[in-house]
């Protein structure tokens, strides 16, 4: 840790200016593109190795390690995608993944990680497809412009997110999981070898920062945080542009909507963390499945950049896996609509697998192999997973935790539109289903409006022999085998079905049996039901095969799950903004006779939006209160809880708290303080403040007790008041929020400012 100074700019940094980032929208392929690309390159590496400035070091590596490979491999990949904003999205996400793959293979040489190693390399990659580019270039793009109404509501989608994330980014204290993380950049760039191997996850997280920490041998929260921050914009953008594919321009806003003021996503913008490249990297890799699925000259690139993006999701977290089933799907539709054979097969497939396996398998394979994995596997199998019986029910773990960090209103809001889904879906599919069999055993369409249709079916069977056969059932006419879903049946089974789901959430006593939990079956079976039958489009099986995955897992297969359901949140508004987008059409006729209903609807609609978003507001981003670290004391009363006062243990990331340990560190470099300490701080958020000072449980020098801590380490308080006299407070805001404590006798009592 000695070599590696922590930046004492307690000023909170503004995000690097965005021009440069947005200046590439303008870059047209073209002869002399390369000149451009090649005029950024070089100042950008100037930037770096001349300027004072700790934040233009910082804007210009990223620009040089992230934002222009990516840019200029999307340029090979895709040299005639015309979208300009999905071409951008796209960039910074090869962005993204090109720095954490070379930052990999740069960790694996041996010894330090230096400044110039890390320059030459990015360079280098920056070179090699800068000379892809003068190969293969063949015409200049034009780039189709949005619409303005279109960018009008871009600009105001992105704005309210990146006031949620980027507002008082650097205020909070890195917290226990964000420095490990910190603590593994550190001893990656001081050459240990085997560190990511320790981690039980994928490396993403420790690289990324790990690159910008080498550069310039300084960091801060607001720095470190930043490129997660970016990514988590990038990845509403990117369920943007996959809502506008596959439902619409106005699916793909409502989405992005929702999650932009969605309080998992925003918390974890907020922390140095894997869960915004995973966001980033599933929805990028879905958006270019689909673009593969719809495309009518093959769309293998896309296809092949997909896997690009799910691999490196998967050096994110294991959570990235969930979007393998949908990009299998949609291959093997494809592939059965266009009736390949071996050969196709072979052409299509291979080169994406090879791929993914070139991404996932050079950190994987030693993962593995490293005497450390035992380690990892027991955690996750026993610890994770837990001993208990499988399946069980998560369901109000689910709910308490989500409605902390979102509003009780934004889940239950998003439950009606997912109930709605479902029930629309499953009238489609059981009365489809039904009718389809009706015709088979020589029952007509009138027997369902009737509501006789028990009787006649029974009588049908009973008096139809054999029935129909399948070339009879095949020559009715289609508008006489659907059953109407405003029958009684079309209405009575989707509505048991939903009572089903409501009673293995709200009375889970009732599905225990013995030591198992069966409420799984329920929701098993609705799912099953919505991706076996053909009333629903490929677009919304892909949504709901998408949500299928986390939701069963987490819901009733994990037993310590904390935050992880918000991978199932990410599809779950995707669903919810296609149901707003029906609703809307159902009542835009209304509307449009009607100027008093639209005002309705629209002040309805921006009421909801605040009334989610404010919460949000008070939890994340105002941090006087600390919402979290005060809670109960400072609760909203306009915010209903199921919880009252006592939340749900464990797994609490990005709400604000700053305790001033950085004034510990300065105490220390400065020689105030001498000696070990113990505090009730976790370990790694003290070993990253006082630079590794040594911690000592028996009988150490100081004790350090912060204020609110949230995960509270245990110290003999009746000691210290014994043997110990208070030295030193911080003051935080003028607020007293760590004490210092020496063992006698001791100076007399000294108050430090933080600011």
């Amino acid at each position: 840790m000695a070599l590696l100074t922590l930046s004492e700019d307690h000023q909170q940094p503004h995000a690097p200016h965005q021009a440069d980032c947005c200046g590439l929208l303008s870059l047209n392929y073209g002869q002399r593109h390369w000149a451009i690309v090649l005029v950024i390159a070089v100042l950008a590496n100037a930037l770096v190795l001349s300027t004072g400035s700790f934040l233009l070091r910082f804007a210009a590596s990223f620009i040089l390690a992230c934002l222009l490979p990516g840019f200029m491999l999307v340029g090979v990949l895709l040299p005639g995608l015309q979208d300009p904003l999905e071409r951008v999205v796209l960039s910074v996400g090869a962005g993204y993944g090109l720095l954490t793959l070379v930052a990999l293979g740069i960790h694996y040489l041996p010894g330090p990680i230096t400044p110039c190693t890390v320059l030459f390399f990015y360079n280098s990659l920056a070179l090699i497809l800068l000379l892809c580019l003068l190969r293969w270039e063949r015409v200049v793009i034009r780039h189709s412009p949005l619409p303005r109404g279109i960018l009008w509501r871009l600009a105001l989608l992105l704005l309210l997110a990146s006031f949620f994330r980027l507002t008082y980014l650097g205020y909070s204290e890195f917290q226990g999981d964000e420095a490990k993380v910190m603590l593994r950049a550190a001893e990656i760039i001081q050459g240990r070898d085997d560190v990511l191997f320790l981690h039980k996850k994928g490396p993403a997280e420790i690289l990324i920062p790990a690159v910008f920490y080498s550069i310039s041998k300084r960091t801060n929260e607001f720095i470190a945080r930043f490129p997660f921050a970016l990514a988590n914009l990038a990845g509403l953008m990117a369920m943007y542009l996959l809502g506008r594919r596959m439902f619409g321009e106005r699916v793909g806003f409502v989405t992005a909507l929702l999650l932009a003021i969605e309080g998992y996503l925003v918390a974890f913008s907020r922390i140095v963390q894997y869960q915004s490249m995973v966001f980033l990297m599933t929805t990028l890799s879905l958006l270019c499945f689909y673009r593969f699925f719809r495309s009518k000259d093959g769309g293998h690139r896309h296809l092949i950049l997909g896997s690009f993006f799910a691999g490196v999701g998967l050096l994110a977290h294991y959570d990235a896996l969930f979007a393998l089933p949908v990009g299998l799907y949609l291959l093997f539709k494809k592939a059965r609509v266009a009736g390949w054979g071996v050969k196709e097969w072979v052409c299509v497939a291979l080169p994406p697998l090879i791929v993914l396996a070139l991404i996932v398998l050079p950190f994987y394979i030693p993962f593995v192999l490293h005497p450390h994995f035992q380690k990892a596997y027991i955690y996750i199998v026993e610890k994770r997973v837990g001993k208990a019986a499988i399946p069980r029910n998560n369901l109000s773990d689910f709910f308490l935790r989500s409605t902390f960090y979102n509003s009780t209103y934004y889940i239950v809001f998003l439950i009606l539109l997912m109930g709605i889904a479902i029930f629309i879906q499953l009238q489609r599919s059981l009365t489809n289903g039904l009718a389809a069999f009706a015709a088979r055993i020589g029952l007509k369409r009138a027997a369902f409006y009737r509501g006789e249709t028990i009787r006649h079916l029974t009588n049908g069977l009973a008096n139809s022999g054999i029935g129909m056969n399948g070339s009879d059932a095949d020559k009715l006419d289609p508008g006489e085998t659907i059953c109407h879903p405003r029958s009684p049946l079309g209405i009575l089974l989707p509505m048991a079905s939903i009572m089903a789901l409501i009673a293995a959430s709200l009375f889970p006593s009732w599905w225990r049996v013995g030591q198992l939990d069966v409420a799984i079956f329920p929701f098993a079976i609705v799912f099953l039901l919505l991706l076996a039958s053909p009333a629903p489009p490929p677009e919304l099986k892909c949504a709901f095969l998408w949500l299928a995955g986390p939701f069963l897992l987490y819901s009733f297969f994990i037993q310590k799950v904390h935050t992880h359901y918000h991978v199932a949140l990410v599809p779950w508004a995707l669903i919810g903004g296609f149901v707003i987008e029906q609703g809307w059409k159902a009542v835009h006729p209304f509307t449009k006779r009607h100027r008093l209903l639209r005002g309705m609807v629209g002040i309805l609609a921006l009421s909801l939006l605040c009334l989610f978003a404010y919460y949000i507001f008070i939890v994340f981003v105002s941090h006087n209160p600390e919402y979290k670290r005060t809670y109960p004391q400072h609760k909203s009363r306009l915010y209903w809880t199921a919880y009252g006062a006592k939340l749900p243990r464990g797994g609490y990331f990005g709400f604000p708290y700053r305790a001033g340990w950085k004034v510990i560190g300065y105490l220390y470099r400065e020689g105030v303080l001498r000696g070990d300490y113990d505090s009730n701080e976790k370990r790694q958020v003290t070993a990253w403040y006082t630079r590794g000072e040594l911690r000592c449980s028996s009988a150490p020098r100081y004790y350090f007790i912060a204020k609110n801590v949230q995960d509270v380490r245990k110290v003999p308080m009746e000691t210290i008041r014994e043997k110990y006299e208070l030295v030193g407070r911080v003051l935080v805001d003028g607020e007293p929020k760590l004490w210092i404590y020496q063992r006698s006798p001791a100076t007399s009592l000294q108050d430090y400012d933080l600011e």
